[in-house]
């Protein structure tokens, strides 16, 4: 395990929990539904703009002879997809009102400068830089939060409208993390858009490029979807009450989820991309590797986090967190199969295999329906949380069976 990641994404992991509790403690439950919406839309944007481009990207830089064909492809895909995808969706959703109307200039800003620096990190983390990816994901994640604690607590400010304030605060972290960035790495910036030559840009790389993306960005809309939609059920069915609590505990959860993909899953990636292609026997070994890693670390994060939970819960004192706790350790469990199937998931990747991984999921809820139809007068709440860990594992099965089908 790369030490000096995990550093960074526990520090990440740190403030992130510290301004989950922040919320639960003072703003209503409500409040916080509305803010998961808000940034789950910041991120579906996000997912359109890079259109999923890094996976097939960071595969051609290892098999491709001409690197400048992979760059410009790259960046001219990119440009394509913010144009004609992302800035129609943003004004979308600002008229459904899942961003602010009344701040849409810093919003698209700060939209504009989460592409760049998401950009970045793939690029860092391709060029197994993945301790400066984690330090970057820290100010865009983590740093913004811990701004508004002090914002919050030490400078006694009360009045604070939640939304409003983190979207300027995070903006403001964003811009810095950018100058620090076009600072430090300037030089591999400048040759990067040296490497750019539109002319060498051919239709059927460009054909290859967007069907690998297309494949990748119908696999993250749909996986996406799935997860979103347990929060719009939770939402319309149940109560924006319960979509706080229920989005409190899947932050708690993905915080685990993060701790492991950045202090392993990311220090690996690079090395079994670059050994899948050049030696057989040596990415054999690295999977295991991964996949033993994974299992340990997980386990442990995953046993902490239950008393954890508990006592952490319990400070709080308010009675819906620590009434509905059985829905984390449900969601816990389900982040445990969930990174388990990473290490079949990035096997598939590197292989070329996304077709499979787009298999995985659509299978998966198939599968779920029968559980649904059969115990559909549970009640929605236990019904939604049951289905969600039952499709986890649906999905882990189902990516072992192609993972290991397509080394046959």
């Amino acid at each position: 395990m790369n030490y000096y990641n995990v550093t960074a994404r526990i520090l990440t992991i740190l403030v992130k929990t510290l301004f989950l509790f922040f919320l639960a403690k003072n703003f209503n439950p409500e409040a916080i539904g509305q803010y998961s919406l808000f940034q789950l839309s910041i991120f579906y944007l996000i997912i359109v703009s890079s259109g999923e481009l890094q996976w097939f990207t960071a595969r051609m830089y290892k098999s491709e002879p001409d690197k400048d064909l992979v760059i410009s492809t790259h960046i001219f895909l990119v440009s394509s997809y913010i144009v004609f995808f992302a800035f129609p969706l943003f004004y979308i959703a600002i008229v459904l009102n899942y961003l602010p109307s009344n701040l849409i200039l810093l919003t698209f800003l700060l939209l504009v400068v989460e592409i760049f620096l998401q950009q970045i990190h793939y690029y860092l983390i391709i060029a197994h830089k993945s301790t400066y990816a984690n330090i970057i994901l820290f100010f865009r994640q983590g740093f913004w939060a811990l701004l508004i604690l002090l914002y919050y607590y030490v400078l006694g400010n009360r009045d604070v409208d939640l939304i409003d304030e983190i979207i300027k605060f995070w903006l403001i972290v964003d811009l810095l993390t950018t100058v620090v960035i076009l600072y430090k790495f300037n030089i591999e910036l400048r040759l990067i858009f040296k490497k750019i030559n539109l002319k060498k840009i051919n239709f059927l790389f460009i054909k290859k490029a967007i069907l690998s993306s297309v494949l990748m960005f119908l696999l993250i809309i749909i996986v996406l979807s799935i997860d979103s939609g347990w929060k719009i059920l939770i939402e319309n069915y149940v109560s924006i009450s319960m979509l706080g609590v229920f989005s409190i505990y899947l932050s708690i959860a993905q915080a685990t989820e993060s701790l492991i993909t950045g202090g392993i899953i990311q220090t690996i990636y690079p090395k079994l991309n670059h050994a899948y292609f050049n030696d057989k026997n040596l990415y054999d070994k690295y999977m295991k590797i991964l996949l033993k890693k994974i299992l340990i670390y997980s386990s442990i994060l995953l046993i902490l986090s239950i008393p954890t939970s508990i006592i952490l819960f319990g400070y709080l004192g308010k009675p819906i967190y620590v009434d509905n706790l059985y829905l984390l350790y449900f969601i816990l469990l389900s982040v445990y199969f969930k990174l388990i199937e990473q290490v079949y998931n990035y096997d598939l990747i590197i292989s070329g295999n996304e077709v499979k991984i787009l298999m995985s999921n659509l299978l998966s809820v198939l599968l779920l329906m029968p559980f649904i139809y059969i115990f559909n007068s549970l009640e929605l709440m236990n019904l939604i949380i049951y289905s969600y860990l039952l499709f986890s594992f649906y999905r882990l099965i189902i990516k072992i069976i192609f993972s290991r089908s397509s080394d046959a």
